[in-house]
């Protein structure tokens, strides 16, 4: 699906969504032939039926940032020689969609709800990354992505912290307990990144003052494109971990 045919379906998708897709238009227009047609489809059938829904203003914006992140970087992939996946990804299942449009449907609903506007990049990162990487099932794929909508901004740049420096001592941040509620709640976000909290599945592990990325924090730090998390935000973030180390 190349040229006119991929302008055509991102004008609609635009129609329907109200997209700012122009570029991601240009890098289409320039993909080798046959790389965008399984992944197209399946993108306009899913915009079609999300933004069908009665949507605010505020819920449009959202789904149309994540929706323009995920096109630019599947294009930008395409074109770079990235080759999509290719274990049954994209194809349609009796009576239902193919595990792709499963994903991305789910995608766009939590970007839909994200109030913490921030994660939106990353949840279109997620689907777009995932376009790619075959060694993550559907089924691993929707565990990964719920985790993604149940953890808060901050603890995704503890996330991406730990990934950039491969260990960080959260020692002083483990203390019983802080004067301050903004480091006490920092606590337990960290916290709840460990598999020894109910209800996560271990994105953090190491040793027990020292945290590195568990397995699957590591397939998260890679879909969810946490490399790229604001320098500014993780600069913050690994400051106010420090100081606690010169605190009394």
């Amino acid at each position: 699906m190349t040229g006119q045919p991929i302008q055509r379906f991102l004008s609609y998708g635009a129609e329907l969504a109200g997209l700012s897709v122009g570029y991601t238009a240009e890098f289409f227009e320039t993909v080798p032939p046959g790389a965008g047609e399984l992944i197209a489809p399946s993108v306009a059938i899913v915009i079609k039926e999300v933004t069908a829904r009665l949507l605010s203003p505020r819920e449009r914006i959202r789904i149309d940032a994540a929706t323009d992140v995920a096109t630019y970087r599947i294009s930008s992939r395409l074109l770079a020689g990235h080759i999509c996946r290719s274990d049954g990804f994209f194809d349609n299942m009796e009576y239902r969609g193919s595990p792709s449009q499963e994903l991305l449907e789910a995608v766009l609903l939590k970007a839909r709800d994200s109030f913490e506007e921030k994660k939106v990049r990353h949840l279109g990162l997620f689907y777009a990354n995932l376009v790619f990487t075959d060694y993550v099932s559907p089924q691993t794929a929707h565990l990964l992505l719920k985790q993604l909508e149940r953890l808060s901004y901050r603890q995704l740049c503890l996330i991406a912290l730990v990934g950039a420096k491969e260990s960080l001592d959260t020692e002083p941040l483990r203390r019983p307990n802080h004067s301050d509620p903004e480091l006490e709640a920092l606590k337990r976000e960290e916290m709840d990144l460990h598999s020894t909290d109910l209800g996560t599945i271990g994105l953090l592990s190491g040793t027990a003052w020292v945290d590195q990325l568990s397995m699957l924090g590591k397939v998260m730090y890679d879909l969810a494109g946490l490399e790229e998390v604001s320098v500014a935000d993780k600069a913050a973030l690994e400051e106010t971990i420090e100081s606690l180390k010169h605190s009394t």
